[in-house]
């Protein structure tokens, strides 16, 4: 079932940041980040904005995702975020079995310029 525009997606729990599913260009309903600014970090572990799927017991997973960065022009702070080695402005990350510090688990991030980090 789709998703009403400005609401919690289904099945996702926001840990850092607020997301909702919104229209995108191309009609389909895609999750955006909301906070206008980087949530207020309780210990210098917070990477976010993040929210996540599933179950920590899951065995043998895949994950695979469809993003699009804002465009050059979109300003708020949550435009930049935090990938596991520091800011990465404009760029979008994918993870399996992290933990909120991103400590462990595999994580992939891909900037507005192509450049990624594994």
């Amino acid at each position: 079932a789709e998703v009403p525009a400005s609401q919690d997606a289904r099945l996702l729990a926001d840990q850092i940041g607020a997301f909702e599913a919104h229209p995108s260009s191309d009609g389909r309903m895609s999750l955006v980040q909301m906070a206008q600014m980087h949530p207020v970090a309780w210990r210098d572990s917070n990477r976010g904005p993040m929210t996540l799927i599933g179950m920590r017991d899951w065995q043998d997973i895949s994950v695979s995702v469809r993003f699009k960065l804002p465009d050059a022009d979109w300003t708020p702070q949550s435009a930049s975020s935090e990938g596991p080695r520091g800011p990465t402005p404009r760029a979008a990350c994918v993870a399996a079995r992290v933990d909120q510090m991103w400590d462990n688990g595999v994580v992939l991030c891909v900037d507005a310029t192509g450049a990624w980090t594994l």
